[in-house]
């Protein structure tokens, strides 16, 4: 199996990624209310990019920097994970869900 590059969106204050960075770009920076970001990892399947994104959110509690990683940890961030033909362009959703649910 051939390693697949994913990108892993997550964010809240907002139904979807596009329209969290939306209000980021218009209204403000203001990380009280919402916020985005996103990792890319090369994996073979979609459970490992999970693991990672899962491994990265306990980190991030264990340590105590809920504050600095906010889009991993509070209780309203959602993620998805998407699959790219070639590193950069996104493709297909291949998961997503709530980080509370991780």
């Amino acid at each position: 199996m051939v390693k697949q590059t994913f990108v892993i969106q997550h964010w809240y204050g907002a139904p979807t990624y596009i329209e969290a960075a939306r209000r980021n770009m218009n209204e403000g920076y203001n990380p009280q209310e919402y916020g985005t970001d996103f990792n890319r990892v090369g994996v073979k399947k979609v459970e490992t990019a999970l693991r990672y994104l899962k491994s990265w959110k306990q980190q991030a509690v264990e340590r105590g920097m809920e504050f600095l990683y906010r889009t991993l940890t509070r209780p309203d961030a959602h993620y998805e994970i998407i699959a790219t033909p070639d590193g950069y362009h996104l493709g297909d959703v291949v998961a997503s869900g709530m980080m509370k649910d991780l």
